[in-house]
């Protein structure tokens, strides 16, 4: 891999379906986007950008730094599963479950944008594993239905099945008779520790 954020060719995909802006060109910007499509993994079609690096801190479910190549910390998001604040119940053991998926271990991270805390979101895989399913599975996350729109959209479908089997079975917090979703807690605790 070369340096630390190995682009996915969309900016080649751009240019070469640029005469799209052209009335004429419509048709021909619909076989391109097919074309280019046709050979690319689902997977890849959103995340594009990663991350390489050995996991130096999980500060929460749902947050861990990197340190990468460069030897830079980067702050990462995962992608699509909101977990329980620290202060919130379940908040430690979902941070403990993470820890112990992710903790001293190499990871990428695919990412696909910068949210408004300048954390990357994104898909992390340690061992070729998805830890944002493995939390959602031992049911320590929500599915975070604010960017459920956002691609690829079979990994939310995927990680929506996770959480209901994970809730049909009454795995972590989902032991709870009424748990309480970070987004509701966060409303109600706004000076609580996070």
């Amino acid at each position: 891999m070369s340096g630390n954020r190995d682009r996915i060719p969309n900016r080649r995909r751009r240019e070469v379906c640029d005469h799209a802006r052209r009335p004429a060109g419509q048709v021909i910007s619909a076989l391109c986007l097919l074309g280019l499509l046709a050979g690319t993994p689902a997977d890849t079609l959103a995340y594009t950008y990663r991350i390489e690096g050995r996991v130096l801190a999980v500060h929460d479910g749902d947050t861990i730094t990197i340190l990468d190549q460069h030897k830079r910390r980067r702050r990462i998001r995962l992608d699509a599963i909101d977990a329980p604040e620290m202060g919130q119940p379940y908040g430690p053991e979902s941070r403990r479950h993470l820890l112990g998926l992710v903790a001293r271990r190499d990871a990428v991270a695919e990412c696909y944008k910068t949210d408004r805390y300048r954390r990357q979101v994104c898909r992390v895989l340690v061992d070729g594993a998805d830890v944002c399913m493995a939390q959602l599975r031992a049911g320590m996350a929500w599915t975070f239905w604010r960017f459920a729109n956002e691609p690829p959209l079979d990994h939310h479908r995927r990680y929506t099945d996770a959480q209901s089997k994970a809730k049909a079975e009454r795995r972590g917090l989902w032991a709870d008779s009424k748990p309480v979703p970070p987004w509701d807690w966060r409303d109600a605790h706004p000076r609580a520790k996070r």
